[in-house]
């Protein structure tokens, strides 16, 4: 959040041009990895790709509980203003709710398959002794509500973790308190491991870029990987290089120190 506000209001902002325009393309960049992405349909008229949000990592800011969407709410109405933060948050809450909604249903599918289970066992085991209370059972299953609040909304509303407590770790707690949150809980296990990033993929195409142009196209596998290699090599003992140190007392006269060339590889 501080660096698209910085870049906003000290680049975008500013009456350079050259700085005006160089904040434009950050925050292009910017929200090509932060506010948006593409998915692909295909369908009969063919391809077509759909601008959507990408809000995993906001999602796990809320399953923090040192910020739920408190944080949430504070930010966007610092990135966009108040009402537009309001309505971004709104958007965030609900795509929340109906996310929660759909691992609730998975959930409550496995406890009645395993209730059935269990259930079925235990008649076959107890069906003499508890045939008389077989109508009382169902009796309590119709008239058993279901509770006023949802798990989310408990999660949501309950009081934040102290942001002041330096021994917090989110997994710990969240082990801690799956019993209380069972079906976010599992949400959590899924968006708070480590996220994915192409700048590595990307930093390898931009690289094979360099050794592979329009006059020199057609070297083998092999050797473009030798030389991507050797340019890491070079480089890498370059940084690492440290002068000898040769003892002054030394009586052999044919010592001769020979520096390391300082060659780089490069296209043209």
């Amino acid at each position: 959040m501080n660096v698209k506000i910085a870049v906003n209001t000290h680049a975008v902002q500013s009456n350079d041009e050259n700085l005006k325009a160089m904040g434009k393309a950050m925050l292009d960049k910017f929200d090509k990895y932060w506010d948006s992405t593409y998915s692909e349909n295909v369908n009969d008229s063919g391809r077509n790709k759909k601008k959507v949000k990408n809000n995993v990592m906001v999602i796990a800011t809320i399953l923090d509980p040192r910020f739920k969407m408190k944080l949430v709410d504070y930010c966007f109405k610092q990135l966009y203003g108040r009402e537009k933060g309001m309505r971004e948050a709104e958007d965030i809450k609900s795509e929340f709710f109906d996310l929660y909604a759909t691992y609730e249903v998975e959930n409550r599918q496995k406890e009645a398959a395993n209730s059935n289970e269990q259930s079925a066992s235990s008649s076959r085991n107890q069906a003499t002794s508890m045939s008389t209370l077989s109508g009382f059972q169902s009796f309590l299953e119709e008239t058993n509500t279901e509770p006023c609040q949802s798990e989310l909304t408990c999660y949501l509303e309950d009081k934040t973790h102290p942001m002041a407590d330096r021994n917090f770790k989110i997994v710990d707690w969240w082990r801690l308190n799956a019993h209380r949150y069972p079906v976010i809980a599992k949400i959590a296990r899924k968006f708070l491991t480590v996220p994915a990033t192409s700048v590595s993929s990307e930093s390898t195409f931009s690289t094979g870029g360099r050794v592979l142009d329009d006059y020199r196209s057609s070297l083998r596998p092999k050797m473009v990987e030798a030389l991507i290699c050797a340019a890491s090599f070079i480089k890498g003992s370059k940084d690492n290089y440290m002068r000898p140190t040769i003892p002054q007392d030394d009586s052999d006269d044919d010592v001769e120190f020979i520096p390391f060339p300082d060659s780089s590889v490069g296209s043209n």
